[in-house]
């Protein structure tokens, strides 16, 4: 990878944590492995939640502070990690939450709610088949 690409890489990364910032709550839901994982690597995380009966799924809120500190250790791990299990799944946590994160708004109307951030993929049609 070229320096101008990890260069392109570390300024949207800062331009999300900047974003991210300026979010008061957005709704989190994984499953109960995947939160563990989170909060193992960025510490003693005290955020609430409640797992949805009958599933190891958990929805919680978090701030923008919680998803600052996420994006970043999820980043922190997927250079630390090149390789493996910690890698994939820092990557997926991160993607998702940057998916959502970039449509942040910082000049939106008050009030509009941030979409809500789901780790639950799904299989989806074959390729090429319609849905």
């Amino acid at each position: 990878m070229a320096i101008s690409d990890l260069r392109q890489q570390w300024a949207l990364h800062r331009k999300r944590l900047v974003k991210a910032a300026g979010i008061s709550q957005v709704g989190f839901q994984c499953h109960r492995d995947t939160w563990e994982f989170i909060r193992y690597h960025t510490g003693p995380v005290q955020i609430k939640y409640h797992q949805l009966p009958a599933t190891a799924v958990i929805r919680l809120a978090l701030s923008g502070p919680d998803v600052v500190a996420i994006l970043a250790k999820m980043r922190g791990v997927q250079i630390l990690y090149r390789f493996g299990r910690s890698r994939a799944i820092a990557t997926r946590v991160y993607e998702a939450i940057a998916e959502t994160v970039d449509t942040v708004d910082p000049k939106a109307r008050p009030g509009e709610a941030v979409p809500d951030i789901v780790l639950d993929d799904k299989v989806g049609p074959p390729d090429g088949a319609q849905a």
